[in-house]
């Protein structure tokens, strides 16, 4: 029998498969933690810093690729049904990649199939004009992408401003990211970032703000910077209000802007978010986050991932037990997240987010005993949890059948009702904190 013979829908789940194999970073799911790193020349082990959050930017097409070419050979139908997975994803690199006329015959052929675009500027070579060229070229037929990724480097003068905005007027892009790649391939963050201010990338965020048939387009919006200035602050708490996803990592700095939630709040109602990451956001004050998910009242996830400021202090707040009964409670006038992942916070900032309400718990890469604490201290605490899905906790020891008791949790989850599931994966790796 065949490859054509299959019913339709088995083959558009192979072709899938095999398309899903190349794991792009995509906008709004895991780009905003994935490092974009040349190929060791030499064949080594997985990088286990990486958590599989890694997108060689010099790799040779993925075997899911390869075969999808090879399938296209087969037959007319075929050939039909791959062209679009094929060119579904347009990546490209200053530092490798060198257009020829031939390529570009190609891309002007198929511009119409591109989806995602993945503009890379990271190093200025010879090939940077090559790259400029393309990019004039090819973008203004790519008429049918919903997603559009910035990536820059050190290098700002190279960033295609003109051409990305040219793009997002089109009307078709729905999900937009920029990306500091510094951030991205570093795992800790360093205070000297404060001081670059990518302008170029400021210029574009507010064109892109202060247009509202721009911004009313986009669903998903991911912020990858080094420092965000109030003025781009601003417009966005204000004008991006179509957006279903947002995620922030490390543009919100408390030497720069307010806290996020201040007592004459800028943040526009917005019915549409459903998904809101925060990492590495000094401005984010652990017990300003509950604030937030009251304002979205349609949020169902939030990430929180190394938030908060070395200055923050503890409000030594005091919960009483029936707390969560109460008519104000936040478990009482917003429906419970479907899912809510804590990650490199300490147990006072634990504690405070913990009247958030969630049906399930992530927590990733903090002190056990910390954890531990904050559950013993409020048996109410993530109103409506029923599973706690636990990554890297630190100090985890052996239980005398030698599994991991980390630090007596699984007992004190059983007399809570909560189910626990381990594996979970970080975000970000962080300096131990006590």
């Amino acid at each position: 029998m065949s490859f054509d013979a299959l019913p339709p829908e088995v083959i558009f789940d192979v072709l899938e498969h095999l398309y899903q194999e190349q794991n792009p970073p995509i906008i709004g799911q895991k780009a905003a933690w994935t490092r974009m790193l040349p190929k060791p020349e030499e064949s080594t082990e997985p990088d286990e810093r990486s958590n599989g959050n890694t997108f060689y930017t010099n790799s040779e097409h993925s075997a899911g690729y390869l075969a999808l070419l090879a399938l296209r050979r087969t037959s007319r139908y075929l050939n039909d049904l791959c062209i679009p997975l094929i060119f579904r994803d347009y990546h490209l690199f200053t530092s490798h990649w060198h257009p020829v006329e031939g390529k570009l015959s190609i891309l002007r052929t198929y511009a119409k199939h591109i989806r995602n675009i993945r503009l890379v500027a990271n190093t200025p070579t010879i090939y940077t004009r090559e790259y400029e060229y393309i990019i004039s070229t090819v973008l203004p037929l790519c008429t049918n992408a919903t997603s559009l990724s910035l990536y820059y480097d050190q290098n700002l003068d190279i960033l295609p401003m003109k051409e990305s905005l040219a793009l997002l007027k089109c009307g078709t892009i729905q999900s937009f990211g920029i990306y500091s790649m510094v951030i991205l391939n570093q795992e800790i963050g360093n205070p000297t970032w404060e001081d670059k201010k990518p302008a170029l990338a400021y210029e574009l965020l507010n064109k892109l703000a202060q247009d509202t048939g721009l911004v009313s387009n986009l669903r998903i919006l991911d912020i990858v910077m080094e420092t965000l200035p109030t003025k781009t602050y601003e417009l966005i708490q204000t004008r991006a209000l179509s957006l279903q996803s947002y995620t922030i990592r490390r543009a919100f700095r408390s030497t720069i802007l307010d806290r996020i939630w201040v007592r004459h709040n800028r943040w526009m109602p917005n019915d549409n978010l459903t998904c809101l990451r925060l990492i590495d956001c000094s401005n984010a004050y652990a017990p300003h986050i509950p604030y937030l998910v009251q304002h979205f009242n349609s949020l169902r996830e939030l990430m929180v991932s190394t938030c908060g400021d070395n200055d923050d202090v503890d409000p030594k707040t005091s919960r009483k037990n029936g707390w969560s009964k109460e008519l104000g409670a936040l478990c009482n006038v917003h429906r419970p997240l479907d899912t809510f992942h804590i990650e490199n916070m300490i147990e006072w900032e634990i504690y405070e987010l913990g009247v958030i309400p969630a049906v399930e718990v992530i927590v990733t890469f903090v002190n056990g005993e910390h954890l531990k604490r904050c559950l013993v201290r409020d048996a109410e605490i993530f109103p409506g949890v029923k599973v706690l899905h636990l990554g890297e906790v630190h100090g985890a020891t052996k239980d005398d059948h030698g599994g991991d008791n980390w630090y007596g949790l699984p007992l004190i989850c059983q007399q809570m009702g909560i189910e626990i599931r381990r594996g979970a994966k970080r975000v970000r790796r962080r300096y131990y904190m006590e």
